[in-house]
C-alpha cells in the first residue's frame, strides 16, 4: 500500500471518530428532582460626579433550596424554591455599614440607610414558584414575598423593575441561551447576550463570547463539561421615565477585565458552576434634578453559583 493510500485510509477511518467528538448540551428538568444552590456576589462601585467620589459594597450569600413535582399531561413542570438562608453586608458613603442576616434577629443602627434591613428581609422571605414546558423554558414564574407592601416607598419603586415576575422568568431563561444551540467540538464559541436590571430603571447590557473546552474532572471527582467565556463589551443606559432624582442619559463603557466559567453536567442536565467576574470603567451623562452633570463609573461585580 502506497503513503498516499494509507493516508487516505487513515482520514477515512478518523473521520466517525471525529464526528462522536461533537457534544450536545441539553438543559433538563427530571420530576422530582432536588438541589440546594450557593449564590455569593459582591459589587464594588465608585461613582465619581463633580470630582467626589461616591463608594458602595455589597457582599452577599444566598441559600436556595429547590425542589421539582411532576409533569402533566402537557408537559408542564412546577419547580418550588425557597430561600434557607442569606446574608448581606453592604457599606455606604458616610462609612455607614449595614449588616442583615436572614437567620438571626437584625438590629437598626440608627442611620437612613436602616431601611435597607427591611428591603433584605422582605427578599429573604421569597418563595418562587416556576413552571416549565416540554423544552425546558421557564414559561411562568410567581414570586410571593412578606411584606413588600409595607416597605419604604423609595425602595419599593427602585425594585419594582428588578422584582418583575415576568423579568425573573426571562432571567431564568439565560441557562438556555449559555449553552450552545446545537452539537460543539472543543474549542467552539458562541455569543451570548444578557440584560440584568439594576433597580431604578437601569439596565445593564452585557455581550459575551462563550467557548466550549471539553470534559473534565470536578474537585467531587465527578465529570462535567467546561465551557469558559468573556464579557466583551457593556452598555448602560436606564429608562428616562424612571421615578428617580438621578437619571443616566447616556454612557461609554470599557471591559477593563473579564473572566467567566461555567460547568455543565449532562447527566443532571443542569449548570452546576457558573462563576462571572468583570470590570467596567468608563464615562456617564447623568441628569441629577434637570441639571446635567458628567460622571464616572468603575464597578466590579463577581458572582459564583454552585449547585449541590
Amino acid at each position: 500500500m502506497t503513503r498516499h493510500a494509507r493516508l487516505a485510509l487513515l482520514l477515512i477511518l478518523a473521520t466517525p471518530l471525529a464526528a462522536t467528538a461533537q457534544v450536545t448540551l441539553k438543559i433538563q428538568t427530571p420530576d422530582n428532582w432536588s438541589a440546594t444552590t450557593t449564590t455569593t456576589a459582591k459589587t464594588a462601585q465608585v461613582l465619581t460626579i463633580a470630582g467626589m467620589d461616591i463608594e458602595t459594597n455589597t457582599a452577599q450569600k444566598v441559600v436556595t433550596k429547590e425542589q421539582a413535582g411532576t409533569r402533566d399531561p402537557n408537559g408542564i413542570i412546577q419547580v418550588n424554591s425557597v430561600i434557607e438562608a442569606m446574608k448581606t453586608k453592604s457599606s455606604f458613603p458616610g462609612g455607614v455599614e449595614i449588616v442583615f442576616d436572614s437567620t438571626r434577629e437584625n438590629t437598626p443602627a440608627g442611620t437612613q440607610f436602616d431601611v435597607m434591613l427591611d428591603l433584605y428581609k422582605v427578599m429573604a422571605s421569597s418563595k418562587i414558584s416556576k413552571k416549565y414546558n416540554k423544552q425546558n423554558r421557564c414559561v411562568s414564574l410567581t414570586n410571593k414575598m412578606e411584606g413588600f407592601d409595607e416597605l419604604d416607598p423609595a425602595i419599593k419603586e427602585a425594585m419594582k423593575d428588578v422584582l418583575e415576575e415576568d423579568y425573573l422568568a426571562e432571567a431564568e431563561n439565560q441557562r438556555l441561551k449559555d449553552l450552545p444551540s446545537k452539537p460543539v467540538n472543543k474549542g467552539d464559541t458562541w455569543p451570548v447576550t444578557m440584560s440584568v436590571r439594576l433597580g431604578g430603571g437601569q439596565v445593564l447590557e452585557l455581550k459575551q463570547a462563550l467557548t466550549y473546552q471539553g470534559e473534565v474532572t470536578t474537585k467531587s471527582g465527578a465529570k462535567a463539561h467546561s465551557i469558559t467565556g468573556k464579557v466583551i463589551s457593556a452598555t448602560l443606559e436606564q429608562d428616562p421615565n424612571a421615578n428617580t432624582p438621578a437619571k443616566i442619559t447616556g454612557s461609554e463603557l470599557k471591559v477593563e477585565s473579564s473572566s467567566q466559567k461555567i460547568l455543565f453536567d449532562n447527566d443532571r442536565g443542569m449548570i452546576v458552576l457558573s462563576e462571572l467576574k468583570f470590570r467596567l470603567v468608563g464615562d456617564l451623562n447623568l441628569d441629577i434634578n434637570g441639571m446635567e452633570l458628567p460622571g464616572k463609573l468603575d464597578l466590579t461585580i463577581e458572582a459564583t453559583a454552585l449547585v449541590k
